[in-house]
């Protein structure tokens, strides 16, 4: 889902965001990272790059260019189709226990004096779920060896599938 970066700006890092930032008209303000847009606060899939005017969407993997419009330049992508679709399959792809575990700290740019009131229940790192494409391609080889265990015609797949789906429904 989300690819590891190198050059995600932390609070704590040396780097300094108003030099990284100099001359734009809009620069990187960390009070951003505690707004919410549609009910999600931006911390949890915004990041800060080492580039200048430009932030990582941990969701989408894209980069998100701010310097011109600044927060708003968030917020709109936070509320773009490509992003709600995001959401929704992180939402069905990632269990509720400690659900900040897709190599996300939920932490990422709160002050320093707030990091130690989190509970140990949001810090806990949540087990690993199989991905949405790798269950698909698991179910079609599962579907595929029992087709051929039990001697059946694999022109049988389609309709089966089909019908495997159906009883499978939510």
């Amino acid at each position: 889902m989300a690819t590891i970066r190198k050059d995600i700006v932390n609070r704590t890092d040396e780097a300094d965001i108003h030099a990284i930032d100099s001359g734009l008209k809009n620069p990187w303000r960390w009070d951003w990272l505690e707004k919410s847009v549609n009910g999600v606060y931006v911390r949890e899939v915004i990041r800060k790059l080492r580039s200048c005017g430009v932030a990582y969407c941990l969701l989408c993997s894209k980069e998100l260019i701010y310097g011109s419009r600044g927060f708003s330049a968030l917020a709109k992508h936070m509320e773009s189709r490509k992003h709600a679709d995001a959401v929704e399959a992180r939402q069905k792809n990632v269990p509720l226990p400690g659900a900040g575990g897709y190599n996300s700290d939920i932490s990422y740019g709160l002050h320093l004096m707030f990091k130690g009131c989190l509970t140990a229940s949001v810090n806990s790192s949540s087990q690993q779920l199989v991905p949405l494409a790798d269950q698909i391609a698991n179910s079609e080889a599962m579907l595929l060896g029992f087709l051929a265990e039990k001697s059946l015609s694999f022109s049988l797949a389609p309709d089966l599938l089909v019908l495997v789906k159906e009883v499978s429904k939510d």
